[in-house]
């Protein structure tokens, strides 16, 4: 093999690459690039051509599919043992530093034709050392996303600035009035960003005590987690007895540092480009154990997977993000995709069928962890309802169905009692009240008509409810309906209450928090119950979902056999801490051996996806184009005359056959990331952009 130096100083770049462009484009020549997306992007902007790369390949992948650290240099040192040229020993370092043109032509083309040649024979050691299974995920999954990503930060991502200065002054008010409020609490002022400042607070002005030390200095930690852990002792009990003020300084400085972080995030990271006018940002594909991946350029950038969603604060943050006039925005969902992959590689026979049938697995989940809990909300029981004791469960439900207890003339909206103050502590149910109002059980809807059906097999007709009798003859009695009913049979009057949608979303929490590896303290303080309530939750779950023993087996397994987890694709990630000597270290392996196998399964489901959606794309030489992927999601700026043909390819490739389960695709447009309704086939779309905007 021999190498060559191309001297292009007599021409500007641009005439240079087109004079290379059909070499660059060509089929039958494969190119070797390290970092192909970096001269990639090079390429399209000079160009002009958004497909100007094809047939290469890139050793920076390979040494990613390799665990292998490190850039071409160190890579070249420690597999064949070759000390490559610094390039700061031709243009010097500093005040001295020269251009690259300004050395001598025999200096610089023997350094720039021995980069080209180790950087061939580094792909070749590479290739070699790569597995099949690893091979694959490089042709079929790696390699193509390549210039996918190149177009996306080459195109970036148009933003309203009229919508980011709007929200920008109420959340600069709102961090400093909480600001004064905090120094309102400890009587003094104090530099809320400060290390030194954050731990007097902590640990001098409000006298908490906690273990956790900064790796370096040793010192006392202050990051978000020992806030938060902080705070969730002070509920508990377990930091020192409760006590309201200092409750409130450590949730006013969680959501300091939370607004302080989004603040900043606008105020550096959201102007758009001067010339192009819109925000760019870097699609980073080897930055992450799991292969999802992460945004952002220099020191900080715009991370859009950082973006909160649950928040109204995230909610309008992605509002900000716009498709201009004449275009919609499309976002592409895959449904509940890393619980999915749970259901495959668990097969547990319950989270299968609901999957294979299309049901609510949130809400199969709510209704049965938290099923003393909504039963009481209902005010079910003898006790919630203030009846004595001997009354039957008939008779209670007879009075919850007509409204009023006949015996003693209680209207049930006002026995709802209020057993927050009962419980020791949490503030999972005070969330939950926070949101209720008074159940009108007199008045009937069409879906209460249908539950009451689903609950009685009784049916109710319009002003009339049935009575003790005809409930009897399908519940029996009892003293407490809990011991009647099931949480399948009681899950269609559960779905009727006002706090039902904050009890779904709460299990989705428990639901991913399996993935996530939370133990009941980290699920508690997801929550806001105590550790207690956290335990009974997690084993109830399993007890739901007796396959996620059969997962962690899996795991454990595959950990203690190879030292890796591997994704649903045969991506491997290794979790080396499994054979530490530390119990609490091969404890923390497992967790994330839990949460790699579901995420990094998820994660190569979407680049595949983001892969063949661009190529479709491209193929068929549409205008429409992905510009921003994040996690499960895949976002897409679309002409209207383009949607039809666009959803099903989306569909199709964000829901693979690959799993044992049916995957999911959940289609919404708009004109910006968040006011979204669900793809309609039936609509006009040229129509509906034109209504839109004039809305």
């Amino acid at each position: 093999v021999e190498s060559y130096y191309l001297d292009i100083s007599t021409l500007d770049d641009v005439a240079a690459l087109k004079a290379l462009a059909p070499f660059l484009k060509s089929e039958s020549v494969r190119k070797v690039l390290f970092n192909s997306k970096f001269e990639g992007k090079w390429f399209v902007i000079k160009l002009g051509d958004r497909d100007p790369l094809r047939n290469f390949d890139d050793p920076h992948l390979m040494a990613y599919l390799l665990k292998e650290p490190g850039g071409l240099k160190e890579g070249l040192l420690r597999n064949l043992g070759i000390q490559m040229t610094e390039l700061d020993t031709l243009i010097g370092k500093g005040r001295k530093q020269i251009g690259v043109e300004d050395v001598l032509i025999e200096d610089i083309s023997k350094y720039g034709a021995e980069d080209s040649f180790y950087t061939l024979k580094l792909n070749d050691c590479y290739w070699e050392r790569l597995s099949e299974p690893d091979r694959r995920l490089y042709n079929t999954v790696d390699l193509p996303l390549v210039m996918p990503l190149v177009r996306m930060e080459v195109q970036g991502a148009p933003v309203d600035m009229d919508a980011v200065k709007a929200l920008s002054e109420p959340m600069a008010e709102e961090i400093e009035l909480i600001r004064k409020r905090i120094f309102g609490a400890v009587g003094r002022e104090l530099n809320l960003n400060a290390t030194a400042d954050l731990r007097q607070l902590l640990f001098d002005d409000l006298r908490l005590k906690s273990r956790k030390r900064t790796t370096k200095t040793k010192q006392l930690s202050t990051d978000k987690d020992v806030i938060e852990n902080l705070r969730d002792g002070i509920t508990e009990g377990t930091v020192r007895p409760f006590n309201d003020k200092v409750f409130t300084v450590l949730e006013d400085l969680l959501t300091y540092k939370s607004l302080f972080k989004l603040e900043s995030t606008y105020s550096d990271n959201l102007k758009p480009h001067p010339i192009t006018g819109v925000v760019h940002t870097e699609f980073k594909q080897t930055s992450t154990i799991t292969g999802r991946l992460s945004s952002g350029t220099g020191k900080g950038g715009l991370n859009f997977q950082n973006i909160p969603i649950r928040t109204e604060i995230g909610r309008e943050m992605r509002r900000v993000f716009i498709a201009p006039p004449g275009w919609l925005f499309m976002k592409a969902d895959a449904s509940q995709e890393e619980l999915r992959i749970l259901a495959h590689f668990s097969q547990d026979p319950k989270l299968m069928s609901a999957y294979t049938n299309d049901e609510d697995v949130h809400g199969q989940t709510a209704s049965r962890v938290f099923f003393e809990r909504l039963c009481e909300n209902l005010g079910m029981s003898a006790m919630r309802l203030g009846l004595p004791k001997n009354r039957t469960g008939t008779e209670i439900l007879s009075s919850l169905l007509s409204g009023t207890d006949k015996k003693q003339k209680v209207q049930p909206e006002t026995c709802l009692q209020d057993w927050e103050d009962k419980r020791a502590g949490g503030r999972f149910w005070q969330l939950l009240q926070e949101q209720e109002q008074a159940v009108g059980y007199r008045h009937f809807s069409e879906s209460t008509k249908a539950a009451v059906r689903t609950l009685c097999g009784y049916e109710v007709s319009t002003g009339t409810s049935p009575g003790q009798e005809q409930i009897q003859q399908h519940l029996g009695k009892s003293g407490n309906l809990m011991q009647i009913l099931s949480p399948e049979r009681a899950r269609g009057l559960f779905e009727l209450l006002p706090i039902w949608k904050t009890v779904r979303d709460l299990a989705k929490i428990v639901g991913f928090g399996v993935i996530y590896g939370f133990t009941p303290r980290g699920l508690a303080a997801e929550l806001g119950c105590d550790v207690p309530e956290a335990q009974r939750i997690i084993e109830e779950l399993y007890r739901l979902y007796p396959g996620l023993y059969k997962y962690e087996e899996m795991v454990e397994q595959q950990l203690k056999t190879f030292g890796y987890v591997t994704t649903v694709l045969g991506r491997k990630m290794a979790i080396p801490n499994y054979f530490s000597s530390s119990v609490r270290e091969r404890s923390k392996a497992i967790e994330l051996g839990r949460n790699y196998k579901c995420q990094g399964s998820g994660a190569d489901i979407i680049r595949l996806a983001t892969a063949r959606v661009d190529k479709f794309i491209l193929e068929n030489s549409l205008e429409s184009r992905i510009h921003i992927q994040v996690h499960d999601e895949l976002d897409i700026l679309v002409k209207p005359n383009e949607i039809h043909l666009l959803v099903p390819v989306v569909s199709r490739e964000l829901a693979p056959k690959i799993l044992r389960v049916p995957m999911k695709t959940e289609i919404e447009v708009g004109i910006n990331w968040v006011d979204l309704q669900p793809y309609d086939p039936e609509k006009d779309y040229v129509e509906e952009e034109r209504r839109l905007r004039t809305a």
